[in-house]
């Protein structure tokens, strides 16, 4: 009977290592994930910007 119980404990002792580390990884990679999305969705509407435009000199007529 005691190492029945003894062996539910160290799978359930598993599980929750196993959760744990999923929980860790989770955390650790949502700062990698956003960066890189938000590096990719500048990197975007850069790409819509034709870079002519972007060292174009317009010439400002006064009183227009």
């Amino acid at each position: 009977m005691k190492a029945s119980i003894r062996k539910r404990e160290e799978t359930t002792m598993k599980l929750n290592l196993l959760f744990i580390v999923m929980d860790l990884l989770t955390v650790l990679a949502f700062p990698i994930v956003f960066v890189h999305g938000k590096l990719r969705q500048f990197s975007k509407s850069k790409e819509s910007i034709p870079l002519a435009n972007l060292f174009a000199v317009v010439p400002v007529t006064p009183g227009k």
